[in-house]
């Protein structure tokens, strides 16, 4: 027998999130995809161990500048192409307004950072 399911990313991280963040007794607001921003700084063993507990799960503490802002790219393309909140202007407009950066920069470090262009990374997606 075979059981198929459709289920949502976001929605699935964000619960792993909270169920982890709450484990941890953390004061936070969950801000955006893949965001989290705490009341207070957190002591360093509480971090590790909470950047363990999800590591079980497939996810990464970003800690590189550069990697956090490909990550916003991939999320912002991925918004983009996975609800329907296609841009009437083209990519490089929409993506320079909306991480509000030159499109030069965001190319660059994708780039940099991917081995691949942000129009190649949108076509195999």
């Amino acid at each position: 027998m075979n059981l198929f399911v459709k289920y949502n990313l976001e929605t699935t991280c964000r619960m792993i999130l909270r169920e982890q963040l709450d484990k941890f007794n953390l004061d936070y607001r969950i801000t955006g995809m893949g965001c989290v921003q705490f009341a207070d700084s957190i002591p360093m063993e509480k971090y590790r161990s909470l950047m363990a507990e999800l590591n079980k799960y497939g996810i990464e503490v970003i800690d590189n500048q550069k990697a956090i802002l490909v990550q916003r790219i991939k999320d912002a393309i991925m918004g983009m192409l996975h609800y329907n909140d296609i841009p009437l202007v083209k990519i490089s407009t929409y993506l320079s307004e909306k991480l509000d950066e030159s499109y030069r920069t965001l190319s660059q470090v994708f780039s940099e950072i991917c081995h691949i262009s942000i129009e190649s990374f949108i076509i195999i997606t």
